[in-house]
């Protein structure tokens, strides 16, 4: 018999909303009367990368839509400028464990990924690949498009020194999604192998996220012993969309000796590396090499030159100029013809023991990994989107930030304590590479999801109207 309701009236079931939607389902449907499918684009389009895979459980329709390659697309060119960070390498508080972490300005230390500190290599690694074992030796080798590369640096039994770039991992910590890509065995024994060096590239020709390597090739004996004068080094590139290596010019030598294991900076999806003297710079559509020497300048015992990326320029900061040791900062951008043009010269850089970043092998008792120094204890400073120089006591690692225009200098920044290794711009994205499997599936095979290949079908046609209009 059914139930009565107040007034003597026959109870009513309510009825449930449905989430299986049709092909021709969209969010109007699910949710009654709502915004117009043009207005939801607009909002998802500039809604944070994390919440959008969060939204992808609403229905199938949004499901379909944030993995469109239009909607990809328009999602990282309108978060490009607006959620722009800095992805840092280093060490959480009180040397615990090291991590990869974004920092924005007056905003809390988002941590990514943590590393354990006492870790025990699995015998069978990398052969039964595992992220978490793989990031524990590894060091960050750049950031385009909210794809992350980072190389792997391995310890040999026997030996003093590392290996760098014998294993590549690219990582988007947005999606949770990951790719190996393995490194092509060494070509001569003329390969200082414990000296490659790697970085990210984006050919936007063939919408392509490429990994470059510089493999420093001995000339002489005297290469073997550190000797930089006559090395050279062979160019070699990793295709994502083509899963597959290649020698730039059949293998042909470019006269430049990286001195770290990753690239200095990367601009408009080209890296660069910088060593004593000058820039170098490989087309990532090409392979190219271009060679660019630093601007002149006057130096003395304490000077220190610094390449960096500033708002997608290259930029080189040259810290205490002149004959004598000072605390100045001549600040130089690198204008279309390729000519060096100095913007202005500020400071001093007044407090004691101040100065530019400088890596240290060892801070509070903690031994630093040789690898994630780079050359000759040099570390990079970095420079803000609002234009501060960070600057470091290299007594204490305590991490200021120096704003050039009012030579005002800031209180401590937790945020770089107490060591931070490498630092990329990041922009967080949608944007996944051929290949790419979900967090901690990376030793399985790759299979599609029924209906993987056939999400189109539904997308609701208002989305598909507005994708259809929208011009990348």
């Amino acid at each position: 018999m059914a139930k009565k309701g107040k007034g003597g009236q026959k109870y009513r079931r309510p009825t449930r909303p449905s989430h299986n939607s049709t092909p021709d389902a969209s969010p109007e449907k699910l949710t009654g009367k709502t915004l117009p499918e043009d207005v939801i684009v607009e909002i998802l389009s500039r809604t944070p990368a994390k919440s959008l895979v969060r939204f992808r459980c609403v229905c199938k329709s949004w499901l379909s839509l944030t993995h469109h390659p239009k909607f990809i697309e328009m999602h990282l060119k309108r978060n490009k400028l607006r959620n722009k960070c800095l992805l840092l390498h280093g060490f959480l508080p009180k040397y615990t464990a090291r991590a990869v972490s974004l920092f924005r300005l007056n905003e809390p230390l988002v941590n990514l990924f943590d590393i354990k500190k006492n870790f025990v290599r699995k015998k069978d690694y990398p052969k039964n690949f595992s992220f978490a074992d793989f990031f524990n030796e590894m060091t960050v080798c750049g950031s385009v498009n909210g794809i992350v590369c980072l190389s792997h640096t391995q310890y040999p039994e026997e030996g003093f020194y590392v290996e760098w770039g014998r294993f590549v991992v690219l990582w988007n910590p947005a999606i949770n999604r990951t790719k190996l890509v393995m490194i092509p065995p060494r070509k001569t024994l003329f390969d200082i192998w414990q000296m490659v060096s790697v970085g990210l590239g984006f050919d936007a020709v063939d919408n392509d996220y490429k990994i470059i390597r510089l493999v420093p090739v001995a000339v002489s004996d005297d290469n073997l012993q550190g000797d930089k004068a006559h090395a050279e080094s062979r160019v070699e590139i990793y295709s994502s969309n083509k899963d597959r290596w290649k020698a730039v010019n059949k293998g042909a030598m470019i006269h430049f000796y990286p001195n770290r294991p990753n690239c200095s900076f990367i601009i408009k999806g080209v890296p660069y590396w910088s060593d004593e003297k000058a820039l170098c710079a490989i087309d990532p559509h090409t392979g190219m090499y271009k060679n660019i020497p630093h601007p002149e300048y006057v130096k003395n015992e304490k000077t220190l030159v610094h390449c960096i990326n500033m708002n997608d320029l290259v930029s080189v900061l040259v810290y205490s100029p002149g004959e004598s040791p000072n605390q100045m900062v001549d600040f130089y951008v690198l204008d279309n013809s390729g000519s060096w043009m100095k913007q202005f010269t500020t400071g001093p850089i007044v407090g004691e023991g101040l100065r530019m970043p400088t890596g240290l092998t060892t801070v509070e008792g903690v031994q630093i990994p040789q690898h994630l120094i780079t050359g000759a204890g040099l570390r990079l400073p970095q420079l803000l989107t609002t234009g501060e120089i960070v600057v470091l006591n290299p007594f204490n690692g305590s991490t200021y930030f120096y704003d050039p225009k009012t030579s005002h200098l800031s209180g401590k920044f937790a945020a770089f304590q107490p060591l931070w290794f490498q630092s990329y711009c990041h922009v967080e994205s949608l944007v996944s590479v051929k290949g790419m499997l979900p967090f901690g599936n990376e030793g399985k095979s790759r299979k599609n999801k029924p209906g993987e290949k056939n999400r189109d079908k539904y997308l609701s046609e208002g989305f598909k109207l507005v994708l259809h209009f929208y011009q990348i």
